[in-house]
Parts: structure tokens; C-alpha cells; sequence
């Protein structure tokens, strides 16, 4: 099989204007899984146990399924509940290290842990935001109430999507947390630079 044939085809709500199709070939699907492991993205390993906390229609779970095959590490798979609760007990019990998912899903589950002082992460994870920005008071919430971690990330269907992260720069490593925390949340650096190889569009006009 030739690995710029097709292997998925997500539907875009218009992020760059009309609704349309985006096919995503087998190379595209590893490059971004690759992207997706690495540090500064979301640093997987194989002693990671990952949840998406973003159903698999969307855009592939943000590609973190292949990126989690990839690593070697355990995928946790929520289904339909998706209430705080729920999503708690899941990282509790499945000793879960790293999540992802849009701000409505943290906000409220940092609401739900605050009506009760004893709901305590055992081993905070981290977490990963997109779709768009965390409201710096819930990050910063996390952060010093709970020492949860927050990267932003951003991205399109037509990135597969994973485009940029919110990850520390030479710039900001020495900045303590209080003073990054309202960085953290821009979207930062592109995680695939103009240029690098694969990058752009295929031979039959899908992602490379």
C-alpha cells in the first residue's frame, strides 16, 4: 500500500471557510502521531497512561489514539460519560498521566473539584487544552490549587490537527509557574515548521 494513499476523511465546520472534506493519507496520520509524541507537543512515553477526552470523530481524537500506539503507552478511553465525576474516577483508577480535551470538559470538572476539599488527585496528570483558550483563572486554578499542569494547544482538521502548542521556549524556561501560566495559554509555536520534510500537501492533493 502506498502510504500516500487515503487512510480517514474528516469534515471541517469551516475553519477556513466553507465546510469541506479533509483526507488524511496514511503518511500524514504517522508524521502528526510523531509530532504528537514528541516533548514539547505531548510528550508521551511508554510509561504514560493517556485519556482523550475527545471523541474519536473529531479529527481522530486529536490524533492521540496513533500517538499512543505509537509511544507504547496505555490509552484509556472514556465513552459517553464525560460528566466530572466520571472523568475523575477514570484517572483515579486507571492511574491516568496524561488527558486531552476542549475547556468546557476542565472548567467543569475543576468546579466539581472544588465543591468538596477532599476530592484530591492521587498523582495530578496532565492536561491538554484546545478548541479554544482556557480562561486563564481555571489554569491557574489547577495549577496552584491541585498542581494539575495545563498545555494549550491549537490546530485545524487541515493540520490533523495538532498545529501549535503553548509548550516553554528557551525564553520562558526560567519563568516560574505563577508568571507562565498566562503565557501557557497562547497557542505558541507551530509544532510543524514551513519547510520541514512532509510538510504541505500530497502528490494527490491530501495532506503529505
Amino acid at each position: 500500500m502506498d502510504e500516500r494513499s487515503a487512510s480517514s476523511l474528516c469534515y471541517t465546520s469551516g475553519t477556513t471557510g466553507d465546510p469541506k472534506g479533509v483526507l488524511y493519507s496514511h503518511r500524514s496520520t504517522v508524521l502528526h502521531a510523531m509530532s504528537v509524541v514528541a516533548p514539547d507537543v505531548f510528550n508521551l512515553a511508554a510509561v504514560d497512561v493517556v485519556m482523550p477526552v475527545v471523541p474519536m470523530f473529531h479529527v481522530n481524537a486529536w490524533g492521540v489514539p496513533y500517538a499512543a500506539a505509537m509511544a507504547g503507552c496505555s490509552l484509556v478511553l472514556p465513552g459517553p460519560k464525560l460528566d466530572p465525576a466520571s472523568l475523575f474516577r477514570l484517572i483515579e483508577e486507571e492511574r491516568v498521566t496524561r488527558s486531552a480535551g476542549v475547556p468546557t470538559i476542565w472548567t467543569a470538572l475543576l468546579q466539581w473539584l472544588r465543591a468538596d476539599p477532599s476530592r484530591r488527585f492521587t498523582r495530578p496528570p496532565k492536561l491538554a487544552v484546545g478548541g479554544t483558550a482556557l480562561p486563564t483563572p481555571v489554569n491557574a486554578g489547577f495549577l496552584k490549587e491541585y498542581g494539575v499542569e495545563i498545555l494549550h494547544a491549537w490546530g485545524m482538521t487541515e493540520c490533523s490537527p495538532v498545529g501549535t502548542t503553548g509548550a516553554r521556549m528557551p525564553q520562558t524556561a526560567n519563568w516560574d509557574a505563577e508568571r507562565f501560566v498566562e503565557y501557557c495559554r497562547k497557542q505558541g509555536e507551530a509544532t510543524v515548521r514551513r519547510g520541514d520534510p512532509g510538510a504541505g500537501r500530497g502528490r494527490e492533493g491530501h495532506p503529505a
